[in-house]
């Protein structure tokens, strides 16, 4: 990590010494006020020299102006002159994978991330650092710290390459002397931190550049970025792909792209080249070079994506590329890395992606893409922009036939599902649709298997469950036989119970079967599932509706099925349970003529285990963007047989829905301003909100 400290009287010495870590630190920030559209690569090149010649003067309070509103508000000109005098300025560079301070350090100044990317990790019971968060240009880091004097509550480590502006303690309180009302500026930036941490589980997207290497022999990155470019400018991004190559012609010399920093002319003018270019666009899609170069390993270190193509029908061996630019970690790069495997058409399932996952324990995300599919790159597209969907189906028995009739509805509205997830009946559901298949199909699936009455196998000793399950079973291998989760073709999760070790169970690889039993398996009603030494029971004990897991898996933008039904009360009649006897002569009767409404035990078992859901719900809801909960309190959680009723019930719910406005969607996707029933947030000088349905009108799904 190095350092340079700026002040108001600081050499001459010092300031050539700084000059070109300031160049670089500044360019994205100081451009960003006066973004341009988009131009030639070549052109851009040859119009940057005399602009980065700023005077030092002017370059610290420019670099100023921007950052600190991130801090203090917006700084109108007295106001910032006001405070300029007291600042003692510091520019820090960090390379990927340094520490810029430890959990438990001292707060001694507080930071604003001028470029690159951080990971805030914590230390666990085990002493191993779990990954909390990550912060993004612009925002600052430390600043709790600094108000409170308390040590640092987490360790931060840049993900890539990374310049930030560091304020000691004693001179950013002498700007709060100064002008004390920066210092409510502050605090209610603090609290509003706070309070989106405490309602919402989704993580903040901060994706600027994008490393896309190819690990299979022959494929080359720009068959698939010619189809994804299209899609990212469609939701009005603005995307540039570049390459070794058109560096060189930009440069006007061969060889410039692989520049080091044994080269101190030819590393500095690319440092500042690409620096630029980030300023000017959304996302810049860095190509590597087909094999171990600098200009890939410069892919690696720039990116904060590492997109990792592959043919799904090569070797899965890993490639020279990872074998050699491999980081410090052991990995490829600490960016996050996605793997995506293309397939030939008419493929009917993703065979074989087990093999390439289990080589690549960085990668934390997969996609499949099938040739001839758009659906599938403007699916690729949502995720790496951070505008994909999810869709997340609760559990409740026979109720959860709904979801098949929500699904529906979305599909006729051409509302996109690029990942979802469930929880008991709802992860059945959550499956069929993660294997690409349409409500029809699905619907006529299900209603074979459903209407023959799943939960009618009893055990003639129900020494462990009320039901053997053994029909259940059959269902789901007739469905998904021996496939795997990660061979689905949407991303998909479902949760159990452990009950040995009393915690949520997340599945998101191994075999599909046995994590679908494991979610349906109600304590009491179906036997648990083994796994190792643990038992799985139905994750509706812990989480019945998974929204928190969605919010952590790269959908922005959440849509939920909530089975709930409405609570009433009715007067029953009795002051005790009545006796056996009175029970089985009550229910031989007709039921208008019955007196008793007393839950059988195969009723309660299935309500109790739903009992923990209104606990959680609140905090869940508030991840939720669109919320469908269709009236099927008046079916049982057993009712199997009215199938088409239920169904019908949610189809026509989530149609209702689907017409009616809905709250505006706050999110980092943008759309044009002359759609106006969008319902997306525009980021642009004049930000505005449109009113309307969030989905349908701003996501490109072909």
């Amino acid at each position: 990590m190095s350092t340079i400290t700026v002040t108001q009287n600081s050499s001459l010495r010092l300031a050539q010494h700084k000059i070109a870590s300031k160049r670089r630190a500044l360019s994205r920030r100081f451009r960003l006020a006066v973004k341009n559209q988009r131009v030639d690569i070549v052109r851009l090149a040859s119009s940057l020299g005399d602009k980065r010649l700023l005077h030092r003067d002017n370059a610290l309070r420019n670099a100023l102006r921007l950052a600190l509103p991130s801090l203090l508000g917006d700084l109108d000109e007295t106001t910032f002159e006001a405070i300029r005098p007291q600042l003692i300025w510091e520019w820090v560079e960090l390379a990927g994978g340094e520490i810029l301070f430890r959990e438990g350090d001292s707060s001694d100044a507080l930071y604003v991330l001028i470029s690159g990317r951080l990971q805030v990790t914590v230390a666990t019971s085990t002493g191993q650092q779990h990954l909390v968060g990550e912060i993004g240009r612009g925002e600052p880091v430390g600043e709790m710290g600094v108000l409170t004097r308390e040590p640092r509550r987490a360790t931060i480590t840049a993900a890539r390459d990374s310049v930030l502006a560091r304020i000691e303690i004693a001179a950013f309180e002498k700007i709060l002397k100064a002008l004390p009302s920066l210092a409510l500026n502050l605090s209610r930036f603090i609290i509003e931190r706070l309070q989106r941490k405490n309602t919402s589980q989704k993580p903040a997207h901060n994706v600027t550049n994008v490393a896309v290497v190819s690990i299979s022999e022959g494929l080359r990155p720009g068959t698939v970025l010619r189809d994804l470019l299209p899609q990212l400018e469609g939701q009005h991004q603005t995307v540039l792909h570049i390459t070794s190559t058109l560096i060189d012609v930009a440069a006007g010399r061969p060889g410039a792209a692989q520049a080091t920093e044994t080269d101190s002319d030819a590393h500095c003018w690319l440092v500042k080249y690409l620096d630029d270019l980030e300023s000017r666009y959304d996302l810049v899609f860095y190509e590597a070079d087909p094999m171990p170069s600098a200009w890939t390993r410069r892919c690696l270190r720039q990116a904060d994506e590492v997109l990792l193509l592959a043919a799904a029908g090569a070797s899965p061996k890993l490639s020279d590329i990872e074998r050699e630019c491999s980081s410090g970690t052991g990995t490829l790069s600490r960016a996050r890395q996605t793997m995506v495997l293309l397939h030939p058409a008419g493929t009917e399932w993703a065979a074989g992606t087990p093999k390439f996952l289990a080589l690549r324990p960085g990668v934390s995300r997969h996609y499949h893409l099938r040739a001839g599919q758009k659906e599938d790159v403007a699916r690729l597209a949502r995720f790496i922009s951070g505008t994909a969907v999810g869709l997340v189906l609760a559990g409740g028995g026979a109720r959860g036939l709904a979801h098949i009739g929500v699904f529906r509805a979305l599909e006729e509205a051409g509302v996109p599902v690029d990942s979802v997830g469930g929880t008991s009946i709802g992860a059945v559901v959550a499956a069929f649709i993660a294997c690409g298949r349409g409500w029809e199909r699905i619907s006529e699936e299900n209603r074979r298997a459903f209407l023959g009455n799943p939960t009618s196998d009893f055990n003639f000793l129900p020494l462990v469950s009320l039901i053997a399950g053994r029909k259940l079973n059959r269902i789901a291998y007739a469905s998904f036989g021996d496939w795997q989760i990660e061979e689905m073709w949407l991303p998909f999760f479902c949760m159990s119970t452990n009950y040995t070790q009393v915690c949520e169970v997340v599945h998101t690889h191994g075999s599909i079967r046995p994590a679908l039993l494991a979610s349906m398996a109600i304590p009491g009603v179906f036997p648990p599932i083994v796994s190792g030494n643990d038992l799985l029971v139905d994750g509706g004990v812990l989480n019945n509706m998974p929204v928190d897991v969605m919010a952590r898996t790269g959908a922005s933008k959440i849509m939920a099925v909530d089975l709930r039904p409405t609570i009433s009360s009715r007067e029953l009649g009795f002051d005790r349970v009545p006796s056996n006897w009175n029970l089985l002569i009550d229910r031989l009767l007709p039921k208008p003529r019955r007196h008793y409404h007393v839950p059988s035990i195969m009723t309660a078992l299935v309500a109790a285990n739903t009992l923990n859901r209104n606990q959680k719900m609140a905090q869940v809801i508030a991840d939720v963007d669109v919320l469908f909960k269709p009236d099927v309190g008046r079916f049982g959680l057993l009712d199997w047989k009215s199938y088409d009723l239920i169904v019908e019930q949610g189809y026509r719910h989530a149609q209702e829905v689907l017409a009616k406005p809905v709250p505006i969607v706050r999110g980092p996707s943008r759309c044009s301003g002359s759609q106006a029933n969008c319902g997306i947030m525009h980021h642009s000088t004049r930000t505005r909100a449109c009113e309307g349905w969030p989905f349908s009108r701003s996501f490109s799904t072909a």
